[in-house]
């Protein structure tokens, strides 16, 4: 379930990548027929690949063995479906096609649905073709219907926060005046306490969603609710989950606020488990809410939020700076604005896949182990669990050893059982290793975003910015290769990225176009004046800067002024200079006083002298 989730994020952000660029010059139907023969070509696809397994499940083959073929198909199959949304969005422009729909060109939340709506098409061949193996493995009577409705049911309910913050952020764009909430940090933040409010006020909603029904009261009922009572644990209601028509088997805890916490139970684990099995599961479940699971999680997603944050603008720099991306941003061809958009949200991709896999992975099949061993403390004995987990990988297939990233196997966890009974003290070896992986991690992530979140402030950030706007301009020129506001431009950027020959040759060509340009005299006269030798030549400098601030006494050209004077040693006519520039508002100011100290300075000394 939660691999199918980690899908719907991905469907969600390869169609959410291409920026808004010119419509598609391919005729609508000419797109909607490539997009249907693609589908035609997975579906073909799709049936070849449960053909094969339908004819090994006919064999004398072991459950185990068809299984993990099973589940290893649809996982292939799941990430194809993913590939052929990517076709249809990058290679067939689906998205020009369908924004031309009433009002989908103006919603960020209708264009995102259309193309989840895709990809669960694409899921939907996947189903049709896996339900009668499905059936096989578990000896399952479960309709087609309830089959799809299982696989939709979770992942469109925990997608639920996605709609909610989506639909937040399309009335926040459509408001008329500038807030917060229109700059990045302030979408960040919106979305951020969008997701809390979900998480601990949405579990309602979201069994609802599901279709979750109260346990009717009898003595099922009543055994769980003195159970529970007998360890102080609150909950909202014990609910039946319909996964797949309720023959899946497996349990779950959703919410943390207790008076709406909800524990989860399909029908068909109630029905193989006997009382202290169930018992034991309901102890397991307990022990995500009393390690505090949920908050865990939340604060796993925050963190990879807060890292993909810090570190956007640097990413989108570094593109900026290889020419070809910049040539891509600039041309009207809609190909190529996709694919530098495609660059640029790549590594956050893989990103995503690769944190949750590995990294969430990790702490996940930990946490459930945790859970576990609270389990094994609370009922005193494994035997409950064991033998629940047991009868779990038996009715599923025999799927003791099915490998999952947010779950040890059945088998491990079997074992681990056992070993913590023999000897208690792994338990508190496990949570050590559990808080410890945490702390690590916690602090590498607080580490990695103080640099990220400081990232414009150094050195190597300025010189990136620098790189990007070099190159920018170097396209721009070869444009318009005698522009001289553009070479002025040009020229200051090269001086600042410390090129100081190509800067002065730029200067001097934009200086010959445009002799009484103030912005040209005033940065060549800079050049001139602070520059290591041979480019350095106070008179020069002086001459400039002089024309300068006849044309354009402008605060920064008085500061030029006010240096050229000061390499000429004449500190009287450089402090004037620098008070007037001090006496106009500039954002400058301690840039400015700085060389007025030093101005004075050279003044004390020379009295001195």
């Amino acid at each position: 379930m939660y691999t199918q989730l980690l899908y719907f994020i991905t469907a969600l952000l390869i169609f959410s990548i291409p920026q808004p660029g010119p419509r598609d010059p391919r005729p609508p139907h000419e797109t909607l027929f490539l997009v249907a023969g693609a589908f035609l070509l997975f579906v073909l696809i799709c049936w070849a690949s449960f053909h094969s397994l339908r004819r090994a499940s006919a064999e004398d083959i072991p459950r185990p063995a068809i299984s993990l073929r099973f589940h290893r198909i649809q996982g292939t199959l799941s990430v194809l479906a993913l590939c052929f949304l990517a076709i249809d969005v990058y290679v067939f422009h689906i998205k020009s096609c369908l924004q031309m729909l009433p009002w989908a060109d103006r919603s960020i939340t209708l264009t995102d649905l259309l193309g989840l709506g895709i990809f669960i098409l694409h899921l939907c061949a996947v189903w049709l073709f896996s339900h009668p193996i499905y059936q096989r493995i578990h000896r399952s009577h479960i309709t087609k219907l309830a089959y799809f409705k299982g696989h939709l049911s979770f992942s469109i309910a925990v997608l639920i926060p996605w709609l909610i913050i989506s639909l937040v952020s399309d009335v926040v764009h459509a408001m008329k005046s500038e807030t917060f909430l229109h700059t990045e940090a302030g979408q960040i933040l919106l979305a951020y306490s969008l997701l809390i409010c979900f998480v601990l006020l949405a579990p309602p909603l979201v069994v609802t969603v599901w279709g979750c029904e109260s346990i009717e009261p009898g003595p099922l009922r009543s055994d769980l609710e003195a159970f529970c009572t007998r360890y102080g644990f609150r909950v909202a209601d014990f609910k039946l989950w319909p996964l797949f028509g309720g023959e899946m088997l497996t349990a779950g805890i959703f919410g943390i606020l207790p008076r709406l916490r909800y524990i989860l139970i399909t029908r068909g684990l109630l029905t193989i488990l006997n009382t202290n099995e169930l018992h034991a599961v309901m102890a397991h479940e307990m022990g995500h809410a009393r390690r505090y699971h949920m908050i865990f999680y939340l604060l796993l997603f925050s963190a990879f939020m807060a890292l993909t944050f810090s570190f956007n603008d640097g990413l989108f720099l570094i593109i900026l700076t290889q020419t070809g991306a910049i040539n891509w941003l600039l041309t009207p061809d809609h190909s190529h604005v996709t694919l530098l958009s495609l660059i640029y949200n790549l590594p956050f991709v893989l990103l995503l896949l690769i944190y949750f896999r590995f990294i969430f992975g990790f702490f996940m099949r930990n946490s459930e182990r945790q859970a576990d061993a609270f389990a094994l403390e609370l009922m005193g004995h494994p035997g409950g669990l064991v033998s629940s987990l047991r009868k779990i990988a038996y009715y599923s297939g025999r799927t003791d050893d099915v490998p999952s990233w947010h779950h040890f196997s059945i088998r491990q966890r079997i074992s681990f059982l056992n070993d913590c009974y023999r000897n208690p003290a792994l338990i508190k070896r496990h949570n050590r290793k559990l808080y410890g992986a945490a702390a690590v991690f916690f602090l590498a992530v607080s580490a990695l975003f103080f640099v990220g979140s400081h990232l414009d402030e150094t050195e190597f950030y300025r010189h990136l910015e620098l790189e990007a706007r070099i190159v920018l301009a170097e396209v721009e020129l070869r444009r318009n290769p005698d522009n001289p506001l553009l070479l002025a431009e040009y020229g200051g950027l090269l001086f600042e990225l410390g090129r100081v020959e190509q800067a002065g040759s730029v200067l001097e060509k934009a200086l010959e176009l445009s002799p009484d340009n103030p912005s040209i005299l005033n940065n060549l006269a800079w050049l001139h004046a602070t520059s290591p030798p041979p480019h350095f030549d106070p008179h020069k400098a002086l001459e400039l800067a002089v024309r300068a601030a006849e044309l354009s006494p402008l605060p920064y050209v008085l500061d030029t002024l006010a240096e050229a004077y000061f390499v000429n040693s004449r500190y009287e006519d450089a402090l004037k200079a620098i008070e007037d520039a001090l006496r106009m508002e500039s954002e400058n100011r301690s840039e400015f006083l700085q060389r007025k100290q030093k101005i004075e300075d050279a003044l004390r000394n020379r009295g001195a002298d």
